[in-house]
């Protein structure tokens, strides 16, 4: 089923499919925890939604962080990017593994219970990113949309 508005929807999936890499990609749109975990890949992304007490529903991106329950996390807001680092003072691995966001966070940031988040782990750097699907969508299509430049000499 498309649940995308416009018709502009069909001449833009064909380039973004081109543009993921393999290793982004999730497998049958899946999002569960049957959703392997690539082991040594760069990143890891998933969508998932948030329930009333801020917990996210997948937890592959917190073992794909190697982060245990109890790990203390610090949260950065860049701009509509939420930037989890292992770095920080608050346990928010819950026991059960969930990754928890703080309710200053989700107040910032308008997350209700139910809300779609666009999760992105880079093990390597320690870093995941949360943010809207919009908005995620709006910078990959800012991305793909980008005007190719190419340097011609003119004799």
């Amino acid at each position: 089923m498309n649940r995308s508005s416009g018709d502009c929807v069909g001449d833009r999936r064909g380039a973004l499919a081109a543009a993921l890499t393999p290793s982004s990609r999730i497998p049958n749109g899946r999002t569960d925890e049957s959703t392997a975990v690539p082991s040594g890949c760069a990143s890891h992304c998933v969508v998932t939604t948030s329930d009333r007490a801020g917990r996210l529903a997948d937890r592959s991106v917190v073992r794909c962080m190697g982060w245990e329950q109890h790990t203390s996390v610090r949260f950065d807001l860049r701009g509509d990017v939420i930037l989890v680092v292992a770095a920080g003072d608050v346990p928010s691995i819950t026991r059960q593994g969930h990754l928890r966001l703080p309710l200053a966070v989700r107040r910032r940031r308008r997350i209700d219970a139910g809300s779609s988040l666009v999760v992105v782990a880079w093990p390597r750097d320690g870093i995941l990113a949360l943010c809207s699907p919009s908005i995620t969508g709006e910078m990959i299509l800012a991305r793909i949309t980008q005007p190719v430049t190419c340097s011609q000499d003119r004799t």
